[in-house]
């Protein structure tokens, strides 16, 4: 899944951004997201979402992407 696939990924040591996003309704969903942040993504998304809401997203992690590359 994908908690379990960002949580394999930080272990390795892979750090390209990561956006998470709910599955809208399944389970918890908050509680996802939160688990999400602390298995290392980047930036969540509860859905449902605007598409402004989403390009903020997109636009915030590529940024702190970008200044990981530059620090």
């Amino acid at each position: 899944d994908g908690l379990e696939t960002i949580l394999t990924l930080r272990r390795e040591g892979r750090r390209f951004p990561i956006l998470a996003i709910s599955a809208g309704g399944m389970l918890d969903g908050a509680y996802l997201l939160q688990t999400a942040r602390a298995f290392g993504a980047d930036e969540t998304l509860f859905k449902p979402f605007s598409p402004e809401r989403l390009r903020a997203a997109v636009d915030g992690v590529l940024a702190g992407d970008a200044k990981r590359d530059a620090g």
